[in-house]
């Protein structure tokens, strides 16, 4: 019996799966920062092409608490190959403000700047002390000009101080493509440089390099994983021999030389009907939902000493144990 597709929830190209367990890896990094009310904490949703529907689902992990609201970014994904109204950067982009309507800690963009800032009220006082708009442009005098950067992140953020850091608890990287996604990561190079982004999520794409992504983060002193149901898989520290190995597994990678799609005489009595698919029920998903495995790669900061002895970096450490000791059912 062939069993029916996986549920895509209304609203985005993610199954129901998908966005469990994002969620819950979400879940347990707003609940190692949930203590600190000390710092600003700043979440950013990069390459948006779900209409911020995973930015809405996380923000209930980060209720109002301390001195400081958290503030979300959200930056949608407007590039096409054609003319549509996405290409012109207005189909994603009324998706998210629609959301998000009159919403205070909500800031929209899109590839060539600001769409919303503090709901619909442009005259509302800002919560902090942001950049000035006309001293620094984090979208680019190269934008005006048509080549369209990717917006530095660095720059969406209010200036540091010692007093109450700036921290992105999470950087959550969307997108079409990997080249797309290294675009996004590279606009986030300042802030992964100095580890003012704690944990980094990366939708796995239809052609996403993973050895070429553990490389990158590993350049910048990142951790990387596979992000499972209940724990997360280390990959960065395994030889390339059993990186493939794992990487080429028919149950990871059904496309590659090992996988179901491989042996095309198999392939030819499955069209014939002599053998069943055992994923034809996937077939009838809507077009952007990919069923890859896994769904989502993570990276947070390796562990480091400070000058005294002391360990710094409590909280990254704590997301990777509350995830994998309870699954991101944290209490916070």
């Amino acid at each position: 019996k062939v069993p029916p597709p996986p549920k895509v929830l209304e609203g985005t190209y993610r199954t129901k799966g998908q966005v469990h367990v994002a969620s819950r890896f979400i879940e347990a990094v707003a609940d190692s920062f949930r203590s600190n009310t000390r710092i600003r904490q700043h979440v950013i949703f990069a390459g948006t092409r779900d209409g911020g529907h995973l930015a809405q689902v996380s923000r209930d992990h980060w209720p109002p608490r301390g001195m400081f609201r958290t503030q979300f970014h959200i930056i949608a994904d407007d590039v096409a190959d054609d003319d549509s109204e996405e290409a012109l950067g207005y189909g994603s982009m009324a998706k998210i403000e629609e959301r998000f309507r009159g919403e205070e800690n909500v800031r929209i963009y899109g590839r060539e700047g600001k769409a919303g800032l503090l709901g619909d009220d442009d005259d509302a006082d800002e919560p902090e002390n942001l950049r000035d708009d006309d001293a620094v442009d984090p979208f680019g005098s190269a934008a005006r000009n048509g080549t369209r950067p990717y917006p530095n992140l660095e720059e969406l953020l209010p200036i540091d101080d010692e007093d109450n850091p700036v921290v992105v608890p999470y950087l959550h990287v969307d997108g079409r493509t990997h080249a797309s996604q290294s675009e996004i990561l590279e606009s986030a190079r300042p802030l992964l440089e100095r580890q003012a982004i704690k944990a980094v999520g990366v939708e796995h794409s239809s052609d996403l390099d993973i050895p070429a992504l553990i490389a990158h983060f590993t350049e910048l002193d990142y951790k990387t994983f596979f992000l499972g149901s209940r724990q997360l898989a280390r990959l960065d520290h395994l030889c390339d021999e059993i990186l493939a190995e794992i990487l080429y597994h028919p149950s990871v990678d059904m496309t590659g030389p090992y996988g179901r799609d491989s042996n095309p005489v198999r392939n030819l009595l499955m069209k014939a009907g002599v053998l069943d698919d055992p994923v034809s029920h996937m077939k009838a998903l809507p077009e952007g939902t990919r069923l890859s495995y896994p769904p989502f790669l993570v990276a947070l900061p390796r562990g480091r000493r400070t000058r005294d002895g002391t360990h710094d970096g409590r909280e990254e450490m704590t997301i990777q144990h509350m995830y994998d000791l309870f699954g991101g059912d944290g209490g916070g």
